[in-house]
């Protein structure tokens, strides 16, 4: 998110999955633990790992997902890989979407400019993205610490 500017103030929260209810990142492992204990595992019972997942430099992005224990960490790595947030029965949470804010006037950006994003003026709410030079350049702002990259334009509305 080079560029980018999170408008403040800002708690990173998230929803829980199996109840709805929202918490701040800190509060939702401890959160987990004893909603995990009313929302039982559905089949045949295995050994799982909760993992809190998050973006390297940009730590406002995050999951908690459950993972086998006996699973491949290539399973993982794919699944990370290929989609940020898509919920196929492995994300207990995740994080509400920052806001970022436009470059020009801070308000929400809905759009970033790929082609300007690593200087001042690539994020932009949806005023200035209609008055934007490079328009063929943009990719939306999604919920993802993949925003603006590799052509990545999220798999879900969030």
């Amino acid at each position: 998110m080079k560029g980018a500017v999170i408008i403040p103030p800002f708690t990173s929260t998230g929803q829980c999955n199996l109840c709805g209810e929202t918490f701040s990142k800190r509060a939702m492992t401890r959160h987990l633990t004893k909603c995990r204990a009313t929302h039982p595992q559905k089949g045949k019972p295995h050994k799982t790992f909760h993992l809190l997942v998050e973006g390297q430099y940009l730590p406002e992005y995050w999951l908690h997902l459950e993972a086998p224990a006996k699973g491949a960490f290539m399973m993982l790595d794919g699944f990370l890989r290929d989609i940020w947030l898509e919920c196929c029965g492995h994300i207990l949470a995740h994080n509400h979407p920052p806001p970022i804010g436009c470059s020009k006037c801070n308000q929400r950006a809905t759009d970033v400019c790929v082609e300007c994003m690593d200087g001042l003026g690539g994020w932009l709410c949806a005023s200035h993205a209609e008055k934007h030079k490079h328009q063929d350049m943009f990719l939306s702002v999604v919920n993802s610490p993949r925003v603006g990259q590799c052509g990545y334009t999220g798999s879900l509305e969030d």
